[in-house]
């Protein structure tokens, strides 16, 4: 259903990302300056601040 992304590497493109859109997976990842230009929030996924489990439980649910 989603690919929940918690990295907070910033490299600079991220293929794990790429392969679940083509999946069409719904993509719930740690909002990092990189992640956050592929992952639209709402349309494309979820973005949660990082070191924050509270907010990463509130997305999934």
């Amino acid at each position: 259903m989603f690919l929940v992304f918690s990295s907070k590497c910033y490299k600079t493109f991220n293929k794990v990302v790429i392969k679940a859109f083509t999946r069409g997976n719904l993509v719930i990842a740690s909002n990092t300056e990189v992640i956050a230009k592929l992952v639209d929030h709402s349309p494309t996924g979820l973005l949660f601040h990082p070191n924050n489990s509270i907010d990463l439980a509130v997305k999934i649910e």
